[in-house]
């Protein structure tokens, strides 16, 4: 039996590609309700979900999927107690691009961790050592340490907790996990429940995530905001849509008044006299959808994203886009398996011949881009490039997760060297280079701890007829109380 709930819900996070898995099957089974693209997702919202369950009444597939994720909250929901967890990555050769995975960012770390929950209030501090090289210019970091509050139907944390917006698995266009996380407060709805009203119940669980994050101050307008706002429903069991909007704004040298900031929330962005001084700040917005259906016995969805750099007439306009397809299932053995192709564009206009380049993420008053400590807020591969992904993972009946990878395209693919020493450009590569990527993963659990072993390759191949392969392997070891 479950406990009670995790009112100070602490959060599912981004990385936890099994958990994922559970979730959306269930979710796409109508077991759950909770919206399942945007992350962190409360624990609260899942637990209320499965509380309503009589495990054996479910399929063998999503027995076992409500079984390791009932494991995970009755472990979280021990009031009173705190947890401690360490963990040890390492890595060597070339630095990957991430997806929905938590790969190692730096080429060694130590992270310890205190984490409680206690009544509406939940915690975690957690202080990590890394070896500093040219993206990782700290030596110790804050990162996934938060603290949080329920407010009702609400949970407010202080913290910097990894977020990503979107269906798509190899990357999202508004906000995704390369960067390391921006520090800040987010509001979030806990439990996505249904309008009573019959005017609006038609949208069906809805969830509201918004932040206010704080940039880095070495970059061209140093201190700049970061605010965000996503409203995510799902009107149908089989459809999730969701609408985003982020916004840089503020920073030392620039307007922060009550009459600025509502330009920016109103949109009135690209007013006319001198750039400098009237714009309010560079935003980005779009929509993502999920249809999820099956098709002969076999779950499939068909998924897409697509964000605009600019507004024209008060909507987004000049997007960029990722389409996806996935497949999933269950063998005979108990394995559960999940595959995914993706492909994505991020020249805007990327519809048009030729698309215009050297625009998305870019701003000429944030010079140095939608991004933070010099890695792409937004898709992996920054701007100006196509990337398509093939993936699979395999989820073993004890939770063993084995996963693959391949990806392949053009990155900056204009050629124009526009990197500036403010972070502008794309932070990848001054010309364009078309890559291959491979990376296989194994995940273990065991009594001792959670192992990690990962390898990869990626092939080069620049404009000049220069070709390069290299390999990399990574590491891990997590261990918690």
């Amino acid at each position: 039996m479950l406990p009670a709930g995790v009112s100070a819900s602490p959060w599912l996070e981004v990385g936890e590609l099994a958990l994922r898995h559970d979730l959306q099957l269930l979710a796409d089974a109508g077991v759950l309700t909770t919206p399942t693209t945007t992350w962190p997702i409360p624990w609260g919202a899942i637990a209320r979900d499965l509380q309503r369950l009589d495990p054996e009444q479910l399929e063998p597939a999503w027995r076992a999927a409500w079984r390791r994720m009932a494991a995970r909250v009755e472990y979280l929901a021990r009031y009173g107690e705190l947890r401690e967890e360490f963990e040890l990555n390492g890595r060597a050769g070339t630095r990957n691009l991430r997806w929905f995975n938590d790969t190692p960012r730096a080429d060694a770390e130590f992270r310890g961790a205190l984490e409680g929950v206690l009544d509406r209030y939940a915690f975690r501090l957690s202080v990590e050592a890394v070896e500093q090289d040219e993206f990782e210019q700290d030596r110790y970091r804050f990162d996934d340490s938060y603290a949080a509050a329920t407010l009702g139907n609400w949970v407010l944390s202080a913290g910097a907790l990894d977020q990503w917006w979107g269906p798509g698995w190899s990357g999202s266009l508004i906000l995704g996990n390369t960067a390391r996380p921006v520090p800040g407060l987010i509001l979030q709805r806990l439990v996505p429940e249904t309008f009573d009203s019959r005017w609006l119940s038609w949208i069906g669980p809805w969830s509201v995530t918004a932040f206010y994050g704080f940039l880095e101050e070495d970059r061209f307008v140093p201190n700049a905001e970061l605010v965000g706002l996503r409203l995510t429903l799902r009107p149908l069991r089989a459809l999730e849509i969701g609408v985003s909007r982020t916004a840089q704004w503020g920073g030392d040298g620039r307007p922060q008044d009550f009459d600025v900031f509502a330009d920016l929330v109103l949109g009135q962005d690209n007013q006319e006299g001198p750039v400098e001084a009237r714009e309010p700040g560079n935003q980005l917005a779009g929509f993502d959808l999920r249809w999820s259906s099956a098709l002969f016995g076999q779950g499939l969805a068909f998924y897409a994203q697509a964000i605009g750099e600019d507004e024209a007439g008060y909507r987004p306009s000049r997007y960029v886009g990722l389409l996806g397809l996935e497949l999933w299932g269950g063998t005979l053995g108990g394995v559960g398996y999940r595959g995914f192709v993706e492909y994505a564009d991020t020249a805007a206009e990327f519809y048009d011949d030729p698309p215009r380049y050297n625009y998305a993420y870019e701003n000429g008053i944030y010079r140095s881009g939608y991004r933070y400590r010099g890695a792409p807020l937004g898709y992996p591969t920054d701007n100006d490039s196509q990337l398509a992904a093939l993936g699979a993972l395999l989820i073993f009946p004890e939770a063993q997760t084995l996963s693959l990878l391949l990806r392949a395209g053009e990155i900056n693919r204009d050629g124009s060297d526009t990197r500036t020493a403010d972070g502008g450009g794309n932070f990848l590569t001054r010309t364009a280079l078309e890559v291959t990527d491979l990376e296989i993963e194994y995940m273990l659990p065991t009594r001792w701890g959670e192992f990690t072993l990962g390898v990869g390759a990626v092939g080069l191949d620049a404009a000049n007829g220069e070709s390069d392969t290299d390999g990399r392997a990574w590491a891990g070891w997590r261990i918690g109380t």
